[in-house]
């Protein structure tokens, strides 16, 4: 693999830490404005954590592509 493989794989895994760290960044936000009643779990917010997984789910598969294709 050449160094633009290693480069590009090493950029998708650093956009995949800052999906990660994004998400919950966002979440504990929410819970600090719209703090759950006492006694009840914090709302799910679908949407939210499936726009975070997408995002995830790409880095994840784009890395791996470029980890196994990258000439």
């Amino acid at each position: 693999m050449h160094v633009s493989g290693y480069i590009g794989t090493f950029m998708v895994l650093i956009g995949l830490l800052v999906t990660i760290i994004g998400f919950a960044r966002h979440r504990a936000v929410l819970l600090k404005v719209e703090p759950p009643p006492p006694g009840t779990l914090a709302p799910s917010r679908a949407a939210h954590v499936a726009a975070a997984m997408s995002c995830a789910l790409v880095c994840v598969l784009l890395a791996a592509y470029l980890a196994t294709n990258a000439t």
